[in-house]
């Protein structure tokens, strides 16, 4: 689904989840890596509808670049995640299309709910173990297209997990 307009991204404020701490937050941010970690933002389309979602650190950083017109140097990622850190609430507007394009609604709130549904029936052993690297965990197979997968990375960040994606499997992974 492709958005259209202003775009308003509202991070998550709530100091129980895994990415809402400033140093965890600024560190997915300032990710530059194959395998990055998630944070949980609100997508406010242009009608001022609000959608949870999750994307890479680094495309929200990516996202805040184009708008700026800054580089995809150091010094422009650490200029962009010094805006996005420097915004306390969290809050960003996007008008830029290319911005915009980076930061996709990628699942629906029944995506959403249906993951939340599954992985609330877990321990959190049963997450450590099931979302495994080596050898794989057997949660895995349940979440590999981007609509589910992503739809699980909010749900586990709101029961406070850190969340990334693999490198090429493209698979999550919790932080232990």
């Amino acid at each position: 689904m492709m958005m259209r307009g202003i775009l308003t991204l509202v991070a998550c404020t709530v100091a129980a989840h895994a990415y809402c701490e400033p140093l965890d937050y600024a560190g997915a941010l300032a990710e530059v890596s194959t395998a990055p970690h998630y944070v949980r933002i609100v997508l406010e389309d242009s009608d001022g509808k609000a959608h949870q979602t999750c994307v890479f650190g680094g495309s929200l950083n990516l996202a805040i670049r184009l708008e700026n017109g800054l580089l995809a140097d150091r010094d422009g990622i650490k200029k962009a995640t010094d805006i996005a850190l420097a915004n306390t609430e969290r809050r960003f507007r996007f008008t830029n299309a290319q911005a915009i394009a980076v930061l996709p609604l990628t699942f629906s709130d029944a995506d959403l709910a249906a993951a939340k549904a599954k992985l609330a029936q877990l321990s959190d052993a049963q997450l450590r173990e099931g979302f495994r690297l080596m050898p794989w965990g057997v949660l895995h197979a349940s979440f590999r297209r981007p609509p589910e997968r992503d739809a699980a990375a909010c749900a586990l960040i709101e029961q406070g997990w850190s969340v990334g994606v693999t490198d090429i499997a493209r698979s999550l992974y919790i932080d232990k």
